[in-house]
């Protein structure tokens, strides 16, 4: 018999003997279930010929459908597996998955220790739409609770299997009726999984980032054309704010990108209308195979229309965001920005400005395809310059490292070459700051480079706003991002200015280009026009410094 329960170690030597068993990955997550069901007392030792409890016979069906009516041999009857709530058969099926199937579809598991402060009432209905194998619902239930409301959806009719196990194992009883549905919220036209009930809370983490085909993205902005997004999770949390119930609340685990990222901006703009309670709590990255930070959202219906966003920061400190500073056209919530970052991130929004957006070209650096291949050490004859985001430096571009032998047909992804060849300004994309120069040499780019082409605004002008630290600290305050996307750069203000303001920058823009001047003094000097511009006294002043703690400054 094996006594090991200590998470990993059980797991891996499930996986062993599954390996060895030769079963699909379907059949060995119905041996494990199986298994764990008899082990507990849950299911009787020929629950295959004879059937008697709702367990039971969902197993049978299960069993059915598998093609293996007679001749079930379970390898993982030798095993002990007494219930801990852990979602053992859940790990289980996202291990034998793989990662491409669940990164196909957006889905990752919820660590446990995210939702320690998440409980859910007794008597107070629950629904997880996008609820896997039900492992957010161990976690946030009670014993005492009433399992006919309880109510969980999925796509992966695996998931749901597995959820309706591991709710058995959760109420030690093959008897219980949750609801359990297969259904995908993003495609429903009812308001909720079951018809058009409302729930006291909807707990759940949406699939990420899933991958959908080109016509499936259509006919996603076509069922919703409000939202302006085919992003699945802004789809699933739109639904779900229709579908709290009064006094209800609402939890959802979102990337932090939902924040700040123009693609959910009409949804931002919704939740932000309706009465009740917003809070934020910042969570890092705490998703195994997830680079991107994450957020949990939490969203409390009232009558009350309070005029504040809570957020509680990764070291546990909290703190309020007003609504004013939460505005169109981005309705971008900078969850990083305490109140006096947000007075100052206001300052910039105070004088008149214009933006990027619908006055700039914007185009991607070059995607070879094969860098090996395609790019050169040396220059050699037919070829010529190419930078990367780590040749740009503030005001000027630095000695390319690299060489290509430009040939568009051969090459993954390029702009229109007659975008590179031209006058344009130039960007790193992965920057904790903003870092740009002016680019007169019809240079050619690198992904790790971008550039755009103001319509009506001078390039000097705005070198000399993206290279200060002000803008950097107003940047990383509203984006918290270490890309720097065209939606970000088209949201961050250019102040309208007299001739002689133009003609300054100008003038100090060619001194730093040009190696004239030093770029802690001339960048001092450029500063100081942008504080007097924007009524930045010194303490605020020495407070973006500190945030930049760049060398200069």
């Amino acid at each position: 018999m094996n006594s090991a329960r200590s998470g990993k170690t059980l797991l891996d030597k499930l996986l062993v003997t599954f390996a060895e068993s030769g079963l699909a990955a379907a059949d060995g997550v119905l041996a494990l279930s199986a298994a764990m069901l008899k082990y507990n007392n849950i299911i009787s030792g020929n629950w295959e010929k004879k059937p008697r409890n709702r367990m039971e016979k969902m197993l049978a069906a299960w069993l059915a459908e598998s093609g293996n009516v007679n001749s079930f041999n379970n390898p993982f009857n030798d095993f002990e597996l007494p219930n801990q709530d852990d979602d053992l058969p859940g790990l289980f099926y996202q291990s034998v998955q793989g990662h491409s199937t669940k990164t196909s579809l957006g889905a990752y598991y919820t660590p446990p220790e995210l939702l320690r402060d998440i409980k859910v009432p007794a008597g107070k209905t629950v629904c997880d739409p996008c609820c896997g194998s039900g492992g957010i619902l161990l976690n946030i239930l009670d014993k005492t609770h009433d399992p006919a409301k309880i109510f969980a959806g999925d796509i992966d009719r695996i998931a749901l299997k597995i959820c309706a196990v591991n709710l058995s194992l959760f109420f030690n009883s093959g008897d219980i009726q949750p609801n359990i549905i297969n259904k995908d919220i993003v495609f429903m036209d009812a308001s909720s999984c079951s018809g058009n009930e409302k729930y006291d809370y909807i707990v759940t983490n949406p699939p990420w980032g899933s991958k959908l085909t080109r016509s499936l993205k259509a006919e996603i902005m076509g069922r919703y054309p409000g939202l302006e997004t085919s992003e699945t999770f802004s789809i699933v949390l739109n639904n779900c704010l229709d579908m709290v119930a009064e006094q209800g609340h609402l939890y959802f685990f979102l990337p932090y990108a939902f924040l700040n990222v123009d693609a959910h901006r009409k949804i931002r703009q919704k939740m932000l209308s309706l009465k009740g309670r917003l809070s934020l709590r910042l969570l890092g990255s705490p998703f195994r195979g997830v680079m991107s930070e994450s957020i949990l959202l939490r969203f409390s219906m009232t009558d009350e229309c309070t005029d504040a966003v809570c957020v509680t920061g990764k070291d546990g400190t909290s703190y309020n965001i007003s609504k004013k500073t939460i505005t169109a056209p981005g309705f971008i919530i900078g969850a990083t920005a305490k109140n006096s970052d947000t007075v100052i991130v206001n300052k910039l929004f105070t004088v008149p400005f214009s933006l990027l957006r619908d006055n700039a070209v914007f185009a991607l650096g070059i995607v070879t395809g094969n860098n090996r291949h395609f790019l050169l050490k040396e220059k050699i004859p037919g070829s010529e310059a190419v930078y990367r985001g780590r040749d740009i430096v503030p005001y000027r571009l630095s000695a390319p490292g690299l060489y290509i032998a430009f040939n568009p047909e051969k090459l993954r992804q390029t702009a229109p070459e007659a975008l590179y060849r031209r006058k344009k300004i130039v960007y790193r994309f992965i920057s904790g700051r903003l870092i740009c120069a002016i680019d007169d040499e019809q240079s050619l780019l690198l992904n790790s480079a971008n550039l755009f082409i103001p319509h009506n605004y001078p390039m000097e002008t705005i070198v000399c706003l993206f290279n200060s630290p002000i803008y950097s600290f107003v940047f990383q305050k509203m984006f918290h991002s270490r890309k720097i996307l065209r939606s970000h750069l088209e949201e961050l203000p250019l102040p309208v200015l007299s001739g002689e303001q133009h003609r300054k920058l100008f003038l100090l823009h060619r001194r730093l280009a040009g190696g004239e001047t030093g770029f802690r003094e001339g960048q001092g000097e450029i500063d100081s026009i942008l504080a007097e511009l924007f009524s930045i006294d010194d303490n605020e002043y020495n407070t973006i410094k500190l945030f930049n703690n760049q060398p200069g400054y």
